[in-house]
């Protein structure tokens, strides 16, 4: 794997991604950032930001967010980067990602991510994106949002794993031997 590669991890909430991110970059020895915790860092929570500025605002700031990461790398480094959820809703953030580093689906089942939503003590942090129930939600945004992540991602990897296991796929497809570090 290049020096100069951003790892973006992508997928519905409670894919894995912050818990993933977080593993693989100590695994590769480089640096984790988490999307949402920048937004947080600058804005404060993100419900409360989209219920005083709506969508449009929340996703326009999130694109400025990835674009920041992705310009204030240096360019030796490998950034391992977890993405908000709706990242993939903009064109311009897929071509973002694509074009500076490796895209990584994880593809988790309906069934796991609304278990691990109901086990989440965050969800009153998360705004609803649907006025629907948990496990509505989850369907409809599987089936709006899976053709733009696989469109997004450069690989595709079993999400419904435990995270130490998605991670060695991960490292596994991007041909790093776990006993050598990077």
């Amino acid at each position: 794997m290049g020096k100069s590669k951003n790892i973006f991890l992508i997928g519905p909430r409670a894919s894995g991604k912050t818990t993933v991110a977080k593993i693989l970059s100590e695994q590769l020895l480089c640096t984790y950032i988490d999307c949402d915790e920048c937004f947080k860092n600058k804005f404060g929570i993100i419900a409360d930001f989209i219920s005083k500025n709506g969508w449009e605002r929340f996703r326009e700031e999130e694109h400025q967010i990835l674009n920041e990461i992705i310009l204030n790398k240096n360019i030796e480094e490998i950034q391992v980067i977890a993405t908000g959820g709706g990242i993939i809703l903009r064109k311009d953030n897929r071509e973002l990602m694509k074009n500076s580093g490796i895209v990584v689906y994880l593809k988790t089942d309906e069934r796991v991510l609304l278990e691990r939503l109901l086990r989440q003590p965050l969800a009153g942090q998360r705004p609803s994106l649907t006025s629907k129930s948990l496990e509505k939600e989850v369907r409809q945004v599987l089936e709006e949002r899976s053709p733009l992540y696989q469109d997004a991602a450069n690989m595709t990897i079993d999400g419904n794993s435990a995270p130490a296991l998605i991670t060695k796929k991960i490292l596994n497809v991007l041909g790093v031997r776990q006993e050598k570090k990077c």
